[in-house]
């Protein structure tokens, strides 16, 4: 696999740099290619434009990416869009949409039985709108048994919250759908706000490697979970109402400030032998988390502290070791 990475500020940059690509004898003599599509504070509508002059200039790849979520001051913003091509000269790669009407957990069924049937499936790339809670349940049905095969990617936005809005106080997420980032999508073969894009990378001769750096180290005792709404608030950790732990433990208030203030001490929860962070992106005035992931009464938690210094050198460290596993070039 070769790869290389375009990025363009204008409609003339992006034109210059398809005609590169569709020049180059890597695409010509590709067994397969995929072209992978991040438009930063572009519109949906603006993204499907862009992905049908890709499709248009390059018929023979397959495409996939997401809008590029940062969060920044509107006015100080530059849009542009990174266009990166993959050739592959012995593998394949699958491409495969899903709306979010779909049974997340039917599908990742599906999804494991056909590993169990093609081993030559080496990584599935997944990216998802909607709720963060169906697809971890996709997740969890489709590697079951697989834990050799690779499964990465992103969420990009959640609508789980959507039916508590009017009793959240500050909402990241409602803030982000009123443009502070931009507009928030899929790409795949169309331009979707919310559903499932997949990334099949198939082949004998394929190899892929996958790492996950968190770098905060756990911190204090364990807190249980005590009571819970719904499959993702928590309303009382270790009898006390949810935010109280913070401002217990880092004296923190839950003021509009509250998720920023947070950001620095993610909640970790125990799985096996894993610790997944979680940080709530919403509180209400009754003092509730609402979590983008599921939370169970009796889970323990923990909380966190990072160390700006060890955290950039680790995060280093695993982007040297998978830059020299890398592609080709």
């Amino acid at each position: 696999m070769k790869q290389k990475t375009y990025c363009a500020n204008t409609r003339e940059e992006v034109s210059a740099a398809l005609s590169d690509i569709a020049a180059s004898r890597e695409y010509r003599e590709a067994a397969c290619v995929l072209v992978r599509i991040l438009p930063d504070l572009f519109s949906q509508a603006e993204a499907a434009d862009l992905l049908e002059t890709v499709k248009a200039a390059l018929p023979r790849a397959k495409t996939v990416g997401v809008s590029v979520v940062e969060y920044r001051d509107p006015d100080a913003a530059k849009r542009n869009v990174r266009l990166s091509v993959m050739t592959f000269d012995r593998s394949d790669v699958e491409v495969r949409e899903y709306g979010p009407e779909e049974d997340f957990a039917a599908l990742g069924a599906k999804i494991k039985a056909e590993l169990d049937a093609r081993p030559e499936i080496k990584g599935v790339e997944v990216y998802h709108g909607g709720s963060p809670v169906a697809i971890e349940d996709f997740l969890a049905a489709a590697s079951d048994g697989h834990e050799d095969v690779p499964f990465f990617g992103a969420g990009m936005q959640t609508t789980d919250f959507a039916k508590y809005d009017q009793r959240a106080c500050r909402n990241f997420f409602r803030e982000m759908a009123e443009g502070a980032i931009g507009e928030l999508f899929l790409i795949g073969d169309t331009v979707r706000e919310l559903g499932l894009t997949l990334v099949f990378y198939v082949g004998d001769d394929i190899h892929i490697k996958a790492d996950a750096v968190f770098g905060w180290k756990t911190l204090g005792r364990e807190l249980v979970v005590t009571e819970t709404e719904d499959d993702f608030i928590v309303t009382r950790i270790n009898d006390m109402p949810a935010t109280e732990i913070y401002r217990k433990y880092l004296k923190v208030l839950p003021d509009e400030y509250f998720l920023f203030n947070i950001c620095e001490f993610p909640l970790v929860l125990k799985q096996g032998d894993r610790l997944l962070p979680r940080v709530p992106p919403v509180h209400d005035e009754e003092h509730r988390l609402y979590f983008t992931g599921r939370i169970k009464k009796g889970d323990r938690l923990r909380l966190t502290y990072g160390n700006t210094s060890d955290i950039f050198f680790n995060t280093w460290a695993a982007s040297e070791d998978m830059r020299r596993f890398g592609p080709e070039y």
